[in-house]
């Protein structure tokens, strides 16, 4: 017989014995939903000293997933950082310290329960030599304006990147001499991961940490 998860079903049910049948009685069973499969293939990448790029795979779509949930480790227990519609296969996690290691797992929800993918831990690098710190970015609906403080003062030039999804991709430069500089021809009301990187002799780049800014609807 076929029968559904999370669906009522009542049956009519009496005894017997060799003196005949006894009176009809009801029965009703609802049968759960189970705890859903935990994601898979979960992978962090520290793309620079400051965020640390997680992906995973969704699990099958039974058991449903209501949410997915980021839970990092902070003093020895799990924190939440991040949750968000069973669809969801990326996070990325900011303003982390450079040359430390953290620990994530990612865990599928339901009414019934979680579960959860094993333990990862990533390591961010070490801060590049001449790095620039990013200071008070703005927005509009196509442009990105950053501004930094430089750190060193051999630099040749800047150039400011935006992330494509694989990796960071040069979009503008700028004099040496400059504290800030824009990124032009971007989707509006859209999250673009950007940073700057001081330009040195020989091709040497000093890159700041990355950071996500909006573009205006």
């Amino acid at each position: 017989m076929n029968v559904q998860v999370d669906t009522l079903y009542r049956y009519d049910v009496r005894a017997y014995n060799a003196a005949g049948a006894g009176e009809w009685g009801m029965a009703s069973v609802r049968l759960p939903i189970p705890v859903p499969n935990a994601p898979t293939g979960l992978v962090g990448v520290a793309e620079d000293s400051g965020n640390i790029d997680l992906t995973w795979t969704a699990p099958a779509a039974f058991p449903p997933v209501t949410t997915v949930r980021v839970d990092r480790l902070i003093n020895g227990a799990f924190v939440r950082v991040f949750e968000a519609g069973p669809s969801v296969t990326r996070y990325d996690e900011q303003s982390l310290t450079a040359a430390t290691r953290y620990y994530f797992r990612v865990c599928s929800v339901n009414s019934y329960g979680q579960a959860c993918t094993s333990t990862i831990g990533v390591t961010t690098p070490a801060d590049q030599p001449g790095a620039p710190t990013l200071d008070k970015p703005s927005s509009t609906r196509t442009s990105i304006t950053l501004r930094w403080n430089p750190t060193a003062s051999t630099q040749l030039g800047y150039i400011l990147q935006r992330h494509n999804g694989t990796s960071y991709a040069d979009a503008a430069r700028v004099a040496s001499a400059s504290t800030e500089g824009t990124i032009a021809n971007l989707a509006p009301n859209t999250p673009h991961k950007v940073r700057v990187c001081a330009i040195f002799s020989g091709g040497a780049r000093g890159c700041s940490a990355g950071l996500t800014v909006t573009t205006n609807p």
